[in-house]
């Protein structure tokens, strides 16, 4: 829980920082490397670093003089900036001293390690401190945690499969792809959720997209596994009859509340026949320009 008061940090999305419930102004900190020092202390577990590898992590072509010379600098701006009391050095120790003091890559951790998926989902607002993306020192904890707030969104998306909410399910999903649109993982339980929820036409689409953006950008086919759900949906064997989820009868969705539920009832609907005429050719083009056709008439007739 994020806790109010105290000295509070976001490092996912961007950084930030709060004093006491005020926001940090960027013009507070004067130095760049003030600025970075609290980052990396507020990254390091226990949010506490000996000062060499402050210096290694900061001033990797420095001596430990030069170094230690630039840490002094950065530790005094940085006081300034979030009150002295919050930075203090113990011997050959740096940290950040707060009470309370939260910083929400802690948190998101804690929350991913103890299984709560939705809080640790919306703790993560974006990518490691993106505004760093060229420090070294933020490349494997970027990594790290971008890897696991990919594994909640699949395993959240599991769980609400599970719970028969095939719309939560797809919306976890969705933001996963979003994040990482090459992750076949994802793009694969997209194409089953969006079979077993009545759209073929987007599982087909998908796929094409999927295909076509492996292409461009790596030169290679989809997997195995998700060529095989392509070709199982555009044949129709997929989902099969007792996969389907359970719908309501369309009737029940437009009776009134206070109808009587023994009553039958007769509804008016439409019956459409689509016949598409494609001149011999060659099967593979010719299966193309029929699923092309087709999604192009099911995203009419979905909307309508």
């Amino acid at each position: 829980m994020e806790t109010i008061g105290g000295l509070r940090i976001w490092l996912l999305g961007g950084f930030r920082v709060e004093l006491d419930g005020r926001q940090v102004r960027d013009e507070a900190w004067r130095r760049n490397r003030a600025r970075a020092l609290v980052k990396v202390l507020a990254l390091a577990p226990s949010h506490c670093l000996h000062r060499e590898q402050v210096i290694d992590t900061l001033w990797p072509e420095l001596d430990v003089d030069a170094g230690s010379a630039n840490l002094r600098k950065a530790a005094h701006f940085a006081r300034q900036a979030i009150a002295p009391q919050h930075l203090r050095t113990h011997g050959e120790l740096v940290e950040l001293d707060a009470s309370p003091l939260w910083v929400d890559v802690a948190e998101f951790e804690a929350a991913a390690h103890a299984g709560r998926k939705e809080a640790a989902v919306s703790l993560y607002r974006g990518d490691l401190l993106p505004e760093d993306r060229y420090e070294a020192w933020t490349d494997e904890a970027r990594d790290r945690l971008r890897s696991q707030f990919q594994q909640l969104l699949l395993g959240l998306s599991a769980d609400r499969e599970r719970d028969g909410d095939l719309v939560a399910a797809t919306e976890a999903l969705e933001r996963l792809v979003t994040d990482d649109p090459l992750n076949e993982e994802a793009q694969l339980a997209l194409m089953r959720l969006n079979a077993l929820g009545g759209a073929r036409h987007l599982a087909l689409r998908r796929f094409r997209q999927l295909e076509s953006t492996l292409r461009a950008e790596l030169d290679i086919a989809p997997a195995t596994e998700v060529q095989n759900l392509y070709r199982e949906i555009l044949d129709g064997r997929f989902p099969s009859p007792t996969m389907r989820p359970a719908l309501p009868h369309p009737s029940a969705l437009q009776m009134d509340e206070t109808e009587d539920v023994g009553v039958e009832q007769r509804k008016v609907v439409t019956a459409l026949w689509l016949e598409a005429v494609l001149p011999p050719g060659d099967p593979e083009v010719t299966r193309d320009q029929l699923l092309s056709w087709t999604e192009k008439a099911a995203a009419v007739i979905d909307r309508w």
